[in-house]
């Protein structure tokens, strides 16, 4: 998809989990790579070589979107994580609780 300055285009592409598109160069033509990351171990870890992967000379920006955070322990989890790992944490994305009007 071609854009000029004059009308940027935005694309937003949901990816499966795990590496192997960075590792087919499925994401070598992005400027802008958010990893989603859960406040599990394994789902941190991945994140976290996704995030090392996902760098190149391309991607003018990496970041981690932590995702299911329930309770504000579980977005400390994320961000002390990817504090010791040197990720950047671009927000969070809450669960709705049971409770909520909208469900």
């Amino acid at each position: 998809m071609a854009s000029s300055p004059k009308t940027p285009r935005t694309t937003i592409v949901d990816l499966e989990a795990g590496l192997e598109h960075l590792s087919r160069g499925t994401a070598r033509h992005v400027d802008t790579l958010f990893i989603i990351g859960e406040p599990y171990f394994k789902s941190l870890e991945t994140a976290s070589r996704s995030f090392c992967a996902g760098q190149g000379p391309r991607h003018q920006a990496s970041s981690v979107v932590a995702n299911k955070v329930r309770t504000p322990r579980d977005e400390e989890t994320v961000r002390d994580f990817a504090s010791r790992h040197g990720l950047p944490v671009e927000g969070t994305n809450r669960r709705f609780s049971k409770t909520c009007s909208v469900c």
